[in-house]
């Protein structure tokens, strides 16, 4: 017996979900999802229902209405709705549904903002073994896409992008590594043309507009980089590629810098333009991806550089630049939810990674 918001209240915070949150959490399809709400679907199926609640409770954040806090507070701002979900059932006999993969990637949205931010590891990690026991981890060749399966793909591609970046955020291993997966990437389609119509096939987009999943796919392309320097440089026993291979440590740990400073750099070239950082871009959405991404790139470089942080010794030309780049990532990331702040809403992965590089930064200190 879900409670569910005042209709009008409701469909503000749909609306305000899809404004405000999607185009960096590309999870469900507004087409379909706002369909099933007119048929009044959340107030048959509990597992639709407990979707709903979880967007209303993301976009209870950046909404102003009074009836969206439970005790007056900012920090509170949908807490009523999100208390009434159960987010992991009480048993396994039945097979995994979309609805239950979605829920778990939107509880990891909400409660990554609250101080319960341990517990959405555990949920991560439940959600990606769900997705494997549903076969979604592989490639179905010769399969047309069809709705039902892009929702699955992308919640199983923010699963694992979550997993990775938590994961080396909290020092923890990744539930699932790359070796272990060939499904699809997203398509790079916006929501509007997935449906097949007399003038397009479906999952057709439009020859000359840009799509917004298109940030999407570069920010997992950067997740795949995180992931290969969380299995190299964090790794608790040498990878075989590394093992044996006549280095001493030293060496060896140049050669991984190089082979990470090399992928992201090669992926920063890579970067579409309308996805590169201009300070005086006017379209807050690309505005705020950009963000996103340069500074996830940088927080990145530091999880490569921090480790070599050490005095620099001007006779010793060998030695690797990691203070001189560690400190430019931390200026530029500054520099950059600096811009957010006063042009958009500053969105939490933004925060997050000034968080880890004030971590980073107090960690260099003392190391010097």
């Amino acid at each position: 017996a879900y409670v569910f918001p005042e209709i009008d209240l409701l469909w503000d915070l749909v609306r305000i979900y899809f404004t405000e949150v999607a185009p960096y959490f590309p999870l469900l399809h507004r087409p379909t999802f706002e369909t099933a709400i007119v048929s009044g679907r959340h107030l048959l199926d509990p597992d639709f229902g407990a979707i709903v609640l979880a967007v209303c409770s993301i976009a209870a954040r950046d909404s102003n209405d009074p009836r969206v806090f439970k005790h007056d507070t900012k920090i509170t701002a949908g807490w009523q709705w999100f208390r009434q979900i159960r987010l992991v059932r009480p048993h396994f006999v039945e097979p995994t549904s979309l609805h239950e993969l979605q829920l778990c990637c939107l509880a990891y949205v909400y409660l990554r903002s609250t101080n319960m931010i341990d517990s959405v590891w555990l949920l991560i990690g439940i959600g990606l073994r769900l997705a494997v026991d549903r076969g979604i981890h592989r490639l179905k060749p010769g399969k047309a896409r069809t709705v039902e399966n892009e929702l699955y793909i992308r919640a199983f591609w923010i699963l694992r992008n979550a997993d990775t970046m938590q994961g080396m955020t909290m020092g923890r291993p990744a539930a699932i590594n790359s070796e272990d997966f060939d499904t699809d990437r997203p398509a790079e389609c916006d929501d509007e043309f997935w449906e097949k119509t007399e003038h397009s096939e479906a999952f057709t987009q439009p020859d000359g507009k840009i799509s917004v999943l298109s940030f999407f796919g570069q920010y997992s392309k950067l997740t795949d980089i995180a992931a290969s320097v969380q299995r190299s440089i964090y790794c608790v026993h040498e990878v075989p590629g590394y093992k044996d291979d006549g280095l001493s440590s030293s060496e060896r740990n140049r050669k991984k810098v190089m082979q990470h400073d090399s992928a992201l750099n090669d992926w920063l070239t890579s970067l579409p333009e309308h996805l590169r950082w201009d300070p005086h871009q006017p379209d807050k959405i690309r505005l705020s991806q950009s963000a996103i991404l340069y500074t996830t790139y940088y927080w990145i470089q530091l999880q490569v550089h921090k480790n070599f942080v050490i005095r620099q010794d001007p006779s010793n030309q060998h030695l690797f630049p990691s203070f001189a780049i560690c400190a430019n990532a931390a200026r530029s990331t500054v520099r950059i939810s600096q811009v957010s702040h006063r042009k958009s809403k500053i969105h939490h992965e933004i925060l997050v990674r000034v968080d880890m590089i004030l971590v980073n930064g107090n960690n260099a200190k003392q190391r010097l």
